[in-house]
């Protein structure tokens, strides 16, 4: 066979697999569950119809008593509790026949079983109860017999039930079990509370007339479990489908139920025919579940994937997934032929161990390119870093301390490095430790009681490597690890009464166990003989440490503009100043031993370094720091008076509107520095409008300090070279805003619209969209400036950078049933649409219709489905999908 003609017979025979799958899927579960032997076994007939029924039928004579008369009959051996009848009409008892006919809104109670009906009779020499309803003068059933019993209930046209042997026989009934409907012809009622129906039809649609269902012979239904059928078709709108299978078998919905997931099937351009996300779940007992899904490509590709679920009452809690994927590219020996191998760890877990210890994990890891190939999901493949942690923490109580044991990891997909951080122990004290402070305290604390102590100390082991080097043993060496310990010495005072003083001072000490050291070396390859500069690492156990003290100043002022208006009483604005002053001593001196010197034999200029560069947590910093801090906050606010009514004399509370919630300036000034002493002028400023329902942020960073022609910074003010004072050096601006509209009411009639209430008008409206718009739009507006001087005249560089892009997402409700989600995003400097999708949904009341769409991009993709909403029936779904991994067979 030619190459040409096998590939028309795999794509002519998977065609018809595919055309007929439900087919042969029913068929052959429907097989399995026949050989098990379930049969239709019928019942001996215990339920005679009554003698004088016809009779009741038919009278038109009530009586106008409405009594209720107590079971006076001497107890049977069969009848086990009291009966317990009423009537709102009348109640005759036939005292010779032993019969008991009940007229208008009959209700009968025994034990379990409850029955309502227009008209009843009890027979109590044949132990039966029946109940009818009657028909009108237009035809119509009036008061149809309703039968409950053991949370089941049955609508139906006549029911007989006979008491003794707990049998029942219902014409044209229809019971509900929890959205799985079951209609007959007639149903026969068993003891064991199972039935057999004739001529019955299944269907989880609650309409009337319903949409859809499943016609068959005869049923046979196990409550809470499952119905079994013999032949069986399907009828959609009274429409019969064409295609009749043998018998069935339909499990009712539980909790959690073993069985197999059916998959969805495609092609897909560079992998061929799939079927996806088939498999089986496995329902092990109260406390765990696995499933299990993969896929299969016709072109060597595969994927496998499991969850293990677990969870125990005041236990463990959580999931354990690993996936594993090998897809096949091309043939061997074509140009572009490839094969992937990529895999992915899930772990979620919650426990408490102890009332004072918890056990939290959430892992995410795997191949940087899974995502991309395997998953559906546009957040996922948006995705740009996976993050993982996995923390033990303890709370002694006695001891007042938090111990944490950690593990953490960090994953960027795009350059493909991971880090990972482990193990991680952070020591911290819960609570501040009062030095001087009174045992029994008594009236005020003095001044020298809030002084309080504070310490945390962290132990940290991290290696950051690219993926393709992780698990090689080149990366022990590249391990950086050490311990830190943090003490704080606070304190607060009251000047004045109005100025709050708040003096501290830090210490910081590092441990680690490497650091560098810099040297001359000759290389023996150059052939110039030149002394180059290297550096070697040395292993050991090394201190150092820092400290800086501090004081700060901060008071509250308050500012009242009375206006004089009715509604707009006055203006408030809030002020908070803060002065604050640090000083650090320089570390960077041979005194401390944290830097080094180096004479450089081709420059003859004497480098210093620093011995911890690169150290996992930091090191003491260079240059003495002497500097002052001032930060202006402000608050502006409206008092406002409530709109009153002519003749209103009520009081009512003043409301406060915030004008401005924040407007913030700081800068600082390091007066030890040798260059640059005053550092940039930042302003925020934060506000929330229209009801809260805008938000907006600006930022803006100013630099006071002049440039020279080339547009670098220089050492001298800009006011001093003639320039502005301040220069824009880069700014932020961020609005967010939720705009949501209220479905629209029925409006009052009145003579002038009296129409509306006209047939015509109820006619017409039934051929239109009702204009009835809910929507929520959720709006981000970004904007950020940057101001890179250094560029000025630079080809393909720009002095002044702008970025702003606009981000939607929300919902928009077209009529009753019409539904639209959406998120995209519009880049304006590049004025293109990007990460962009949307979702159209068709409630069809049983059914319904879902279109998922990204309409552009690299993971331009859509997703129609039309399935049945009742989880009974999942399976019966139409689905139609083109994934961008299968259309970029390029995209690796």
């Amino acid at each position: 066979m030619s190459n040409t003609s096998y590939y028309y017979y795999i794509n002519y025979s998977t065609s018809l697999l595919l055309a007929y799958r439900f087919q042969i899927l029913f068929l052959g579960i429907y097989s399995f569950y026949f050989f098990l032997g379930y049969s239709h076994a019928q019942l001996p007939d215990t339920l005679a119809p009554a003698k004088k029924i016809s009779s009741f039928l038919h009278d038109t004579i009530f009586k106008e008593t409405h009594t209720l008369f107590l079971d006076s009959l001497e107890k049977s051996s069969e009848i086990k509790a009291p009966i317990k009848y009423s009537a709102e009409d009348s109640i005759v008892f036939d005292i010779e026949a032993k019969i008991l006919y009940l007229y208008k809104k009959a209700h009968i109670i025994y034990q379990t079983t409850e029955l309502e009906a227009e008209r009843a009779v009890v027979e109590w020499n044949n132990h039966l109860m029946h109940a009818f309803g009657i028909t009108d003068t237009g035809g119509n059933l009036k008061g149809a017999p309703i039968f409950k019993e053991r949370g089941q209930t049955y609508h139906a046209e006549k029911i007989t039930y006979n008491f003794k042997t707990q049998k029942g026989r219902i014409t044209w009934a229809k019971t509900n079990q929890n959205g799985d409907i079951v209609i007959g012809e007639t149903i026969k009622r068993n003891p064991d509370n199972s039935y057999f129906v004739r001529n019955g039809k299944f269907t989880t649609c609650d309409h009337e007339d319903p949409h859809f269902y499943i016609q068959c012979t005869k049923l046979k239904v196990i409550p809470q479990d499952r119905i079994i059928s013999g032949p069986l078709y399907m009828v959609i709108l009274d429409v019969p489908i064409p295609i009749i299978i043998p018998f069935g078998f339909f499990p009712f919905r539980k909790p959690r139920a073993s069985g197999i997931l059916i998959p969805i099937y495609g092609e897909a351009q560079d992998r061929g025919f799939f079927f996806r996300e088939g498999g089986y779940y496995w329902a092990i007992n109260d406390y765990w579940d696995l499933k299990i899904v993969g896929d299969l490509f016709t072109k060597g590709g595969y994927r496998i994937g499991t969850t293990l679920r677990y969870r125990k009452l005041y236990g463990p809690s959580g999931s354990i997934g690993w996936d594993y994927s090998f897809q096949n590219f091309g043939e061997p020996g074509d140009p572009g032929a490839s094969q992937n191998r990529t895999w992915f760890f899930r772990w979620d877990h919650q426990q408490r161990l102890s009332p004072t210890t918890n056990l939290t994990a959430n892992v995410s890891v795997g191949s940087s390119n899974y995502l991309r190939r395997n998953s559906f999901d546009n957040n996922q493949l948006l995705q740009n870093n996976l993050a993982s942690s996995v923390s033990l923490n303890k709370h002694f109580r006695r001891a007042g301390w938090n111990v944490a044991l950690n593990f953490t990891h960090r994953q960027e997909l795009t350059r493909q490095v991971t880090s990972i951080n482990f193990p991680e122990l952070a020591i911290t004290m819960a609570n501040p430790l009062f030095l001087f402070k009174r045992r029994v305290q008594i009236g005020q604390p003095r001044w020298y009681e809030t002084i309080n102590l504070t310490y945390n100390s962290q132990f940290a082991n991290r290696l950051e490597a690219p993926d393709s080097l992780f698990f090689s043993h080149q990366l022990l060496g590249k391990m950086r690890n050490g311990m830190v310990h943090n003490w704080a010495l606070n304190t607060n005072l009251r000047l004045f009464k109005y100025i709050v003083i708040n003096p501290g001072a830090t210490f910081t000490e590092y441990w680690y166990f490497k650091r560098i050291e810099k040297f001359n070396f000759r290389f023996p390859e150059d052939s110039i003989h030149k002394v180059r500069i290297a550096q070697r690492e040395n292993t050991g156990f090394f201190t150092t440490r820092d400290f800086q003290f501090r004081v700060s100043l901060s008071t509250n002022i308050y500012g009242i503009w009375q206006t004089g208006s009715p509604r707009a009483r006055a203006f408030r604005h809030h002020m908070i100043p803060t002065l604050s002053f640090s000083f650090r001593p320089d570390f960077s001196k041979p005194f401390w031993g944290n830097f080094g010197t180096l004479q450089d034999s081709l420059t003859n200029k004497t480098i210093t370094y620093n011995r911890y560069e690169g150290a996992i947590f930091g090191s003491p910093g260079a240059g003495m720091q002497q500097l002052f801090t001032f930060s202006l906050n402000n608050n502006f606010q409206m008092r406002v008076n409530p709109k009153k009514s002519p003749g209103d004399t009520s009081k009512s509370k003043p409301l406060y509107v915030v004008l401005v919630d924040n407007l913030g300036i700081s800068f600082s000034y390091n007066a030890a520095a040798e260059r640059f002493k005053l550092s940039h002028l930042n302003f925020t400023a934060r506000n929330n409008i229209l009801n809260n329902k805008l938000n907006i942020n600006l930022s803006a960073r100013l630099d006071p300090y002049a440039l020279d022609a080339n547009g670098s910074r220089i050492n001298e003010l800009a006011i001093s070279r003639g320039q502005s004072w301040l220069r824009l050096s880069d700014a932020s601006l961020a609005i967010a805003t939720t705009f949501q509209t209220q479905e629209n009411k029925p409006r009052k009639q009145s003579a002038k619209n009296s129409w509306r209430n006209s047939e015509t008008y109820k006619l017409l409206e039934k051929e239109y969209v009702p204009f009835s718009l809910p929507i929520q739009v959720n709006t981000n507006y970004t904007l950020n400036y940057f101001h890179a001087p250094a560029h000025r005249g630079k080809a393909n560089l720009k002095e002044h950078n702008i970025a702003h892009s606009i981000n939607l997402s929300g919902s928009v409700r077209l009529a009753t049933y019409w539904n639209i989600t959406y998120t995209f995003n519009f880049d304006f400097n590049s004025m293109q649409l990007s990460t962009t999708w949307f979702t159209i949904t068709r409630d069809l009341h049983c059914w319904q219709l879902t279109l998922q769409v990204t309409p552009f991009g690299t993971f331009k993709s859509y997703f129609l489905t039309l399935n049945v909403k009742n989880p009974t029936l999942q399976d019966l779904r139409i689905t139609k999908r083109r994934q961008w991994q299968d259309v970029a067979a390029s995209v690796r």
